[in-house]
C-alpha cells in the first residue's frame, strides 16, 4: 500500500510539477504545450495534491528508505542519481536563467524531481553511516557537550534578552 502512495506522490508531487515548471519556463513553448500547462495547473490547483503528497511524500519515502536494506551497488546507483539531479538542477536553472534574462530558481524547490533525487541520495548515504553516527561513544560525547547548554538556552535568552 505504501508503494502506491509513493507512486502517486512521485507523479503528483514531483514529476508533474517539475514537468509543468519546465514547460512554463521554457523559452517560447509551443501553443499546445502552453494550453496543456494551463489545464494541468488549474487541475492541480483545485486538487491541492502537492501539499498532501509533497511533504507527506518525503516523510513516507524516508520511512520506506529506513525500512529498506540496500546493497552497496544500489546505494552507488542512488548516489549517482543524486549527483545527476544536482547537475540537472544547476545546469537547467542556469540555462533557463540565461534564456529568460532573469534568475530562475524554480527547480530548487522542494517539489522538484531533481531535489527529490538529491534528497534521497543524501538520506540513504547518511543512513549507511548510522551505526557509526549513533554509537554510544559518539552520542555520549555529544551529550556531554550539549547536555547543559540546550535546555538552558531559552532561559538564558529570556534572562539576558
Amino acid at each position: 500500500m505504501l508503494e502506491y502512495y509513493l507512486l502517486l506522490a512521485l507523479l503528483f508531487a514531483w514529476l508533474l510539477p517539475t514537468g509543468l515548471d519546465l514547460i512554463r519556463l521554457w523559452p517560447k513553448p509551443p501553443k499546445h504545450m502552453a494550453d496543456a500547462l494551463a489545464a494541468f495547473k488549474r487541475l492541480l490547483g483545485k486538487l491541492d495534491l502537492q501539499t498532501v503528497t509533497g511533504f507527506g511524500g518525503y516523510y513516507m519515502a524516508g520511512y520506506y528508505f529506513s525500512q529498506a536494506h540496500m546493497s552497496k551497488r544500489n546505494l552507488y546507483f542512488v548516489q549517482a542519481l543524486g549527483l545527476l539531479g544536482a547537475g540537472a538542477t544547476i545546469g537547467l536553472s542556469g540555462w533557463l536563467t540565461a534564456k529568460g534574462g532573469h534568475l530562475r530558481l524554480t527547480l530548487y524547490s522542494y517539489n522538484s524531481f531533481f531535489v527529490l533525487l538529491e534528497s534521497s541520495a543524501v538520506f540513504l548515504s547518511l543512513q549507511m553511516l548510522k551505526p557509526r553516527l549513533w554509537s554510544e561513544e559518539v552520542l555520549g560525547g555529544i551529550g556531554r557537550v550539549c547536555h547543559g547548554h540546550l535546555p538552558a538556552a531559552p532561559v538564558i535568552d529570556l534572562l539576558l534578552g
